[in-house]
């Protein structure tokens, strides 16, 4: 059976369950680079909600996941992908960055992200799905999206960066 799947713009009130899927699925990382220090990491979410778009990642109406863009002169940063604990390994990740990537392509931008070293089973994933390694720290592999670009460039607002895509 083939689901929908659907990003909107979150809201305030949507804020209290993005900041749970935050902490569920980047905790643990955090805590093994740097330590979890509660103070900083709600002061470091509310601030980057209140500046960057965040969207609702939707299955069939129900909220599955998020993911946060900065959108750059060149390029769009992919701040957050967050799939619910419940939803992963379901294709939604992988249906959502192959619609942003498309989307960024068709207005002459690629997609640009930083995923933590000590997850490598995102690490893998990114490298099965065709994203390129860029560069790496001691924290971070930067990784730029897949495929060709057009050369037409457009100006992006968020609200081009609304998503529909199908997953299993």
């Amino acid at each position: 059976m083939t689901r929908l799947l659907r990003t909107r713009l979150a809201t305030a009130t949507d804020q209290a369950a993005v900041w749970a899927l935050y902490e569920a699925a980047m905790r643990g990382h955090i805590e093994a680079v740097w330590g979890w220090d509660p103070a900083w990491q709600a002061a470091d979410f509310n601030q980057a909600y209140a500046l960057l778009p965040t969207y609702l990642i939707e299955r069939d109406g129900a909220p599955c996941g998020y993911l946060q863009l900065a959108l750059r002169p060149d390029d769009i940063y992919l701040r957050m992908v967050i799939v619910a604990p419940v939803a992963r390994s379901q294709g939604i990740g992988a249906a959502v960055l192959a619609a942003l990537v498309a989307r960024a392509a068709q207005s002459g931008r690629t997609v640009c992200l930083r995923v933590f070293r000590v997850n490598q089973a995102a690490y893998r994933f990114y490298q099965r799905t065709g994203w390129r390694l860029e560069w790496a720290d001691q924290a971070f592999y930067v990784m730029r999206s897949p495929g060709a670009v057009s050369t037409a460039f457009m100006p992006m607002t968020a609200a081009d960066l609304l998503l529909t895509a199908t997953c299993a």
